[in-house]
C-alpha cells in the first residue's frame, strides 16, 4: 500500500497493519500518523521526519478484512441509528452499550447498564 492508500483506508475506518497483526496504523487526535504496537503499546512515526519515507516497505502494509455483518448486527445497528432521544444522535459509548444489551451480554454485577 502507498503512504496515500494507508491514509485514506485509516480516515476511512478500516484497519491497516504493517508486517504482523500487531502492529496497526492510527491517526492520533493531534494529526500524527503512527504505527502502534499492541504487545508493548509503544508507537513509532508512520514516516520519518520528512513525511515521505516510511517505516516500512509499501508491500508490508495491508488491510485487516471485516467480518461481513449478520443480518441481526445489521438490525441492531439500525434501531440505534433510529434510537436517538430527541432527534440527538446517540454517542458510540451508547451504541456499544445497546448492543451488549441486545446480545444478552449485559452484566449489571459488573457496572455496564446503560446509563439513565
Amino acid at each position: 500500500m502507498t503512504l496515500a492508500e494507508i491514509k485514506a483506508a485509516v480516515l476511512r475506518g478500516d484497519t491497516v497493519h504493517w508486517a504482523s497483526d500487531i502492529y496497526r496504523v492510527v491517526h492520533d487526535n493531534v494529526g500524527q500518523w503512527l504505527i502502534h504496537c499492541t504487545m508493548n503499546d509503544h508507537y513509532i512515526g508512520l514516516t520519518w521526519q520528512d513525511g515521505v519515507t516510511m517505516n516500512g516497505r509499501e508491500d508490508q502494509f495491508y488491510l485487516k478484512s471485516k467480518p461481513k455483518p449478520s443480518p441481526q448486527e445489521l438490525a441492531i445497528d439500525r434501531a440505534i441509528a433510529a434510537s436517538g432521544r430527541h432527534g440527538q444522535p446517540i454517542n458510540p459509548q451508547e451504541a456499544r452499550q445497546i448492543k451488549r444489551l441486545i446480545k444478552g451480554r449485559h452484566r449489571p454485577d459488573r457496572g455496564q447498564g446503560v446509563k439513565p
